[in-house]
């Protein structure tokens, strides 16, 4: 029995050193990568950072790319509409159009019924038009050869295909 007793702490002592070395090692390996993870802290940090800021320029140019998709073409829509209403700086009154309507709002003043349906004529022919309405029409002189009148138009735009129609 002492022999088994004997042998049993000698296999205990063994575990246990064993135990202690292992140990010692795991400490010393975690001491190691500590140590390195304090070296590199600074480019980990840096590294982040740019993580965070790739991901803000990424986000940035999505936004970009939304608002250019999204950009309503007022100057082209101003400037191609004046163009098919002759005299348009005495004519044209109002303008009116509503950012993300669909709906434009002019008033033609000094103008005669043919001028004016020649006018509207020519606005629907537009492949961003779909419609254009007589809202109200008065007299602004009567007893002359052509009376004037001043009419009251809105105009139903398809944004769709004005969006296409300026980027061609």
């Amino acid at each position: 029995p002492v022999f088994l007793v004997l042998a049993f702490l000698v296999a205990a002592a063994g575990i246990a050193v064993q135990l202690y070395f292992a140990r010692d090692s795991k400490e010393a390996t975690l001491a190691q990568y500590q140590s390195l993870l304090q070296e590199n802290v600074a480019n980990v940090e840096l590294s982040q950072e740019i993580m965070n800021v790739d991901q803000w320029v990424s986000q940035s140019v999505e936004v970009q790319n939304i608002l250019l998709e999204k950009q309503f073409p007022m100057n082209y829509l101003t400037e191609d509409l004046a163009s098919y209403i002759p005299d348009e700086s005495s004519r044209v009154s109002s303008f009116q159009l509503a950012e993300g309507s669909d709906q434009v709002s002019i008033i033609l003043e000094n103008t005669d019924t043919t001028e004016a349906l020649k006018i509207v004529k020519n606005l629907e022919e537009r492949p961003y038009i779909n419609a254009v309405q007589f809202l109200s029409a008065e007299a602004q002189s009567e007893g002359e050869e052509r009376p004037e009148h001043r009419f009251n138009l809105i105009i139903e735009l398809n944004l769709e295909a004005l969006l296409e129609e300026v980027a061609k």
